[in-house]
């Protein structure tokens, strides 16, 4: 077996001359090696840090570095660094060798073994390396394709033989199919009209002989319903997973489907941050996202018109271009927004060049027809690396709800660092199981009461978690709110809450209190989840339990980004008799619309609006409003965070329902409050 290139050989043995002989033993073979001999792990950190290596032998002598602490090392800073063990002790068992962590145990002083399995993991190596790297191709081919596929307002299909093997939403809407998956495998010819199938099937077999990029058919198609409908049909080569096929594009009626924006379609954008991303995992490196928002885009409008503007935009373009000549990618994604990816990874680094750039573009004049004006920028960044696992929309996004805060403040707004959220708690993985957790006692329900100031004599509690790490200290699980759990971690989280909570309630209720009743807050994920309800049904049954016994939650800001799948969860939710609420009702965008159509039993407002309303007159104005919205939608409210008597008046005069807060009592891990003390 043949190696190109140099051998990069680390070598951890006691004896110099072993090490010498070793190196000799790879030379005198043909190839040419470069060797390193190892004397400690902060040596063999700081060599993997800054070169690769294609293997390590050792003999397992050293007396300062044990092979296992190598082996290690080598797990840790997650080198594909393969390792043998060349020794000398005959007791020692191969299943003991592999189970240490090394690839081969050879015997000493058998070096032609000792090559033999050397070539082998060193081409087994740059075999995995080769893959990987293609791997990433692929990677980056298929995030560029499922972003354009999916984003695409043109309809497109790709077929073999004949058949369908994919198509876009549009296309399968084109002809009036709801799922896309309902199209696989289908003949085009299907869905051509009766009076043109002989053309169209003309029309192939011509096609299949010239095979020409952007040959064109008009022709008529029927959808699924029977009607017919005009069709622009534009064929092309192509390939789909490596095998050739033909992409059709089809536009309807006369002309081609205008993108969003004026004629501007912005979806490369993402599809070119896509790509990156794939390339910065590969390369597992950090680098700096940004995003630039321009703020008087209406003000440029008004003053020189909307087709001057967009002349405006065209040299905007260029000026950002021109003064990141370093950026790893400079992109428009909307009408008024721009991406740079920076190499710099450290925002703190990245900063001062994204301030000299929107302090270069206020300075720059522009001119049109003799008219001159300047643009204003806002900016918020980011930093991204190989572990990054979200898609390239979900962090613009991240960034441009950035740059809404800051627009709501005074003065000139600095550059926004955005900090993501902490790391996802994988509770739904294989390493942390919710029912191990709690046994640990590192995973507890908490209950808070909840006090009626109208004379209201039930008994409710609201139920949150409390999660610690090994060592005792806190876990933020207000990370569910926030929708960090992916949908299957959070509906098992859901589920768990669910079960224990209901649990509990009917040993209360069975031990004689009969009004208690939970508030219990759902993650995003139970929106998505179409099983809930029934196995909430179900669950209420085993436990004996009334179904107004229990009140399910969801953040406003939740609910109003999934407003049908609110409706729909509420709705399942009344059926069964529970009540709803929603959290956090000052902060929706549109309160009475979600009012309207969510319909909550029930409506909680933040803690920063208490808060707020504490502070000054305009606080509990809008505080007042609040409570007089959700008044008039017929839902009860609740206010948190009372910290004191002094408030209670005042939220009596602002007709708040209920209140909750460390006045009455902090979340405990039973029910156990004495609400007679509030009569």
């Amino acid at each position: 077996m043949r190696i190109k290139d140099i051998v990069r050989l680390l070598i951890l043995n006691e004896s110099q001359n072993e090490a010498e002989e070793l190196t000799k033993l790879f030379r005198n073979s043909g190839y040419p090696t470069r060797t390193h001999r190892l004397g400690s792990k902060g040596e063999l950190e700081q060599l993997l840090e800054e070169d690769t290596w294609d293997l390590l032998i050792s003999d397992d002598s050293h007396a300062e570095f044990r092979l296992a602490d190598a082996v290690a090392t080598i797990a840790e800073k997650k080198a594909d660094v393969p390792v043998l063990l060349s020794t000398s002790n005959s007791d020692r068992s191969m299943a003991e060798a592999i189970e240490a962590g090394v690839q081969d145990m050879v015997a000493k002083n058998d070096d032609k073994h000792l090559l033999h399995a050397s070539l082998r993991e060193i081409s087994n190596r740059r075999a995995r390396l080769d893959n990987n790297s293609i791997k990433g191709v692929l990677e980056e081919l298929q995030a560029r394709y499922e972003l354009l596929m999916g984003g695409s307002q043109d309809a497109i299909a790709y077929i073999t033989d004949g058949m369908h093997v994919d198509v876009n939403d549009a296309y399968a809407a084109q002809f009036g199919y709801s799922d896309a998956d309902d199209m696989a495998c289908m003949p085009v010819v299907d869905l051509i009209a009766p009076r043109d199938q002989d053309k169209f099937k003309g029309f192939l077999r011509d096609y299949s002989q010239t095979g020409e990029s952007n040959t064109r058919l008009e022709i008529h198609g029927h959808q699924e319903d029977g009607e017919e409908i005009p069709l622009n049909m534009i064929f092309s080569p192509a390939s789909y997973e490596g095998e050739e096929c033909t992409q059709i594009v089809i536009r309807s009626g006369e002309g081609a489907a205008s993108t969003s924006g004026g004629g501007q379609d912005f979806r490369e954008g993402f599809a070119d941050l896509a790509q990156q991303l794939v390339q910065l995992k590969n390369k597992q490196v950090e680098a700096s996202l940004v995003y630039l928002q321009v703020k008087n885009l209406l003000e440029l409008r008004q003053a020189v018109g909307i087709l001057s503007a967009d002349s405006i935009q065209a040299q905007l373009r260029e000026l950002i271009a021109g003064n990141c000549a370093d950026a790893l990618l400079v992109s428009q994604v909307t009408l008024d927004g721009y991406i740079l990816l920076l190499p710099e990874g450290d925002t703190r680094a990245a900063k001062p060049a994204i301030d000299q750039l929107r302090a270069t573009i206020h300075q720059h004049i522009f001119e049109i027809d003799g008219i001159t004006t300047h643009c204003e920028t806002v900016a918020a960044v980011m930093t991204i690396n190989h572990k990054a696992a979200e898609p390239a929309e979900r962090l613009v996004n991240l960034l441009y709800t950035g740059i809404a805060d800051l627009l709501q403040q005074q003065g000139e707004p600095e550059t926004m660092v955005y900090t993501p959220p902490a790391t996802p708690i994988k509770l739904g993985s294989k390493d942390l199981d919710l029912d191990e957790l709690h046994e640990e006692d590192r995973l507890h329900l908490m209950y808070q009461p909840i006090v009626s100031l109208r004379g209201d004599p039930g008994e409710y509690y609201e139920v949150t978690a409390s999660l610690t790490e090994t060592d005792g200290s806190p876990l933020d699980v207000s990370q569910l709110a926030a929708g960090m759990l992916d949908d299957r971690e959070g509906s098992l989280f859901d589920r768990w809450v669910i079960f224990c909570a209901t649990k509990l309630l009917a040993q209360k209720r069975t031990a004689g209190s009969g009004d208690t009743r939970l508030l219990i807050k759902l993650s995003p994920s139970a929106l998505r989840d179409a099983e809930m309800v029934n196995w909430l049904g179900m669950s209420l049954n085993a436990a004996g339990l009334p179904a107004e016994s229990l009140a399910f939650q969801i953040s406003a800001v939740e609910a109003e980004a999934a407003l049908k799948l609110t409706e729909r969860l509420f709705c399942g939710l009344k059926k069964l008799g529970c009540n709803t609420c929603l959290d956090a009702i000052d902060t929706a965008r549109d309160r009475e619309k979600l009012l309207e159509h969510v319909a909550p039993s029930i409506v909680k407002v933040s803690e920063k609006a208490v808060i707020d309303a504490q502070k000054d007159e305009k606080g509990r104005h809008t505080l007042k409003q609040v409570l007089n919205d959700s008044s008039q939608a017929e839902a009860g409210t609740i206010v948190p965070n009372v910290c004191s008597a002094a408030t209670l008046a005042t939220l009596w005069q602002l007709g708040a329902a209920f209140i909750q807060g460390p006045y009455l009592q902090d979340p405990a891990p039973i029910m156990e409050y004495e609400f007679a003390e509030i009569a």
